[in-house]
């Protein structure tokens, strides 16, 4: 289901209902899937480094563990 949302995520909100999903996988999945929505979003325009996600600005990965 989240990779099902991944392939459709186009909104900031999208974005954030992922995060949340994300925190209810096993520990051991987060950081992979993580990775892997990081490749897939930046594909559509988005950056990480920062708390906050929109295109062209950034979220910092380590604050999500």
């Amino acid at each position: 289901m989240l990779r099902e949302n991944l392939a459709a995520a186009m909104t900031d909100e999208d974005i954030a209902a992922l995060i949340e999903g994300m925190k209810e996988l096993p520990v051991v999945l987060q950081y992979p899937f993580f990775q892997e929505m990081k490749s897939n979003l930046a594909s559509k325009g988005y950056k990480y480094e920062n708390k906050s996600s929109s295109r062209n600005e950034t979220v910092n990965s380590r604050d999500y563990y």
